[in-house]
């Protein structure tokens, strides 16, 4: 892919890790099935993330 994944217009230059950080306290002490609930939460809010920062750059075009 050569254009932007989050605005699909620019050409991107170099591939960029960014992170959610849901902090939990006492992870050790979270279930596998909490913790799966919780990736789901976090990559909801990566979707939303992304579609609010489209919106802006909509906004600023």
């Amino acid at each position: 892919m050569d254009n932007c994944q989050w605005c699909g217009i620019n050409k991107w230059e170099d591939k960029v890790e960014f992170f959610v950080d849901i902090s939990i306290k006492h992870t050790e002490q979270i279930c596998d099935s909490c913790q799966k609930k919780l990736i789901k939460v976090r990559d909801k809010l990566v979707k939303e993330i992304k579609k609010e920062f489209r919106q802006a750059e909509g906004e600023r075009t």
